[in-house]
């Protein structure tokens, strides 16, 4: 019997005479010849598990359907559509190493976002214009230091800011890899140098009264989406582009229970379903809004009856940086929407409501001198200081009734017009 199951084996894995190369014979097994598991050779699996049940069977054992096609080479072509794969973002095409000598390899270009690459190519054409039209060899393949030297004394000259020359160097390493084996002190030392005569433009942050008087601006000219967003980027330390990009999805409700934390809205920032980090890099960053106790419900009504997958506030980004500069020329200021992460940091720190380190991690700063060059006390009293007591009455009493501005059961009058009007967008 042994010996009769094996040649059976034996005889399916060959070549049938007359067929195709690779084609194999396949093996029928009727119910009163069924071998036993322990009588089979070690190469095949067991193909019985019990009566008349099939366990993990191989193509070689299955008949052939009349397409030719063999149903467990198609259930495992269906079956691979569920496996959780990591969707691809993007297209990309291989390369060789000649063209990673001259330029960057396909991973290398993936750790730079696309609106930073945009920003290098126009930096590094700026260089290459540079070079033509102020060297007496422009053809020279090689960049050496001294040119770099040069283009950072043409920057310097030209009054740029610290920041601008910063990614100007930093597009032409990029677009130049070779450089980076170089070892070059005195571009260091210059950037130092540049630094230390034109420091980077600190962003001062906005004081609470003021950030309350902007949303009750923004909400009475019937831009609600727009004063709540302002208000999640104050209270939550969020970046604009953070805000921006978050999803219904993204909104927690409050679970419950025993612990304070469970009990509080919180956003989740990018996360790792959407294969976005962060501008540190890192995924499921979550910030909890404990305070105002009511400003969580505030977002719920925004994503009530919304698909997931749409954004929380919907604003476009020029439309968004036109309206909160509108808002603040209504109070007689002026600024930028960075100011309300800084000034959430700063009220946290001059009302205690949160210690440095809750603060820190709170704004997801990976160091204390960035939270020191944020929590900045000092600037949230001169701001109120250069207000006049009409805009600064505003704000005191919008800061005191903010959710029933919102909620349309107390009106304000503008303490001046040139307010664009909008939709009502809720």
């Amino acid at each position: 019997m042994k010996a009769a199951v094996r040649a059976r084996v034996l005889a399916a894995a060959l070549p049938v005479r007359g067929s195709k190369s690779g084609a194999s014979r396949p093996l029928v097994t009727s119910r009163s010849s069924r071998p036993s598991p322990n009588s089979l050779p070690s190469l095949v699996q067991p193909v019985y598990s019990g009566r008349n049940r099939l366990k993990r069977p191989s193509p070689a054992c299955l008949p052939r359907s009349r397409s030719g096609s063999c149903p467990a080479k198609k259930s495992a072509r269906l079956g691979s559509k569920r496996i959780n794969k990591i969707p691809e973002k993007e297209e990309t095409v291989a390369i060789t190493v000649a063209e990673i000598e001259k330029g960057s390899s396909v991973c290398e270009g993936l750790a730079v976002g696309r609106p930073t690459q945009r920003a290098y190519q126009g930096f590094f054409e700026e260089f290459r214009v540079w070079r033509r039209a102020t060297l007496p060899n422009p053809l020279a393949k090689e960049v050496r230091q001294e040119e770099i030297l040069g283009f950072i004394d043409h920057f310097f000259l030209e009054n740029r800011s610290f920041p601008d020359i910063e990614k100007g160097v930093a597009a032409i390493f990029a677009s130049l890899p070779r450089l980076r084996r170089l070892d070059m002190p005195r571009v260091k030392r210059a950037l130092k140098g540049y630094k230390k005569k034109r420091p980077p433009v600190s962003r001062y942050p906005l004081p609470e009264e003021v950030v309350a008087g902007v949303a009750a601006v923004l909400h009475l000219n019937h831009h609600p989406r727009n004063a709540r967003s302002v208000l999640c980027q104050f209270y939550g330390y969020l970046r604009p582009g953070e805000c921006r990009k978050l999803k219904v999805k993204d909104l927690v409700i409050p679970a419950g229970g025993m612990s304070k934390s469970m009990n509080n809205y919180a956003v989740i920032i990018a996360p790792f379903e959407d294969l976005q980090p962060s501008k540190t890099q890192t995924f499921d960053d979550t910030v909890i809004f404990d305070y105002p106790v009511w400003l969580g419900k505030e977002f719920q009504k925004l994503a009530t009856g919304r698909n997931p997958q749409e954004l929380l506030f919907d604003m476009k980004v020029a439309e968004s940086i036109e309206l909160f500069r509108e808002a603040l020329r209504v109070l007689g200021l002026d600024g930028e929407l960075y100011q309300l992460r800084h000034g959430g940091a700063s009220a946290d720190w001059l009302e205690k409501r949160r210690t440095p380190g809750e603060i820190k991690a709170r704004g997801r700063w990976q160091c204390d001198s960035s939270l020191r060059r944020y929590a900045k006390a000092g600037q949230v009293q001169k701001t109120l200081n250069k207000m006049k007591s009409l805009e600064r009455g505003f704000c005191s009493t919008a800061f005191s009734n903010l959710e029933k501005i919102l909620n349309n059961k107390m009106n304000l009058a503008m303490p001046r017009p040139g307010m664009k009007q909008g939709r009502g967008n809720s």
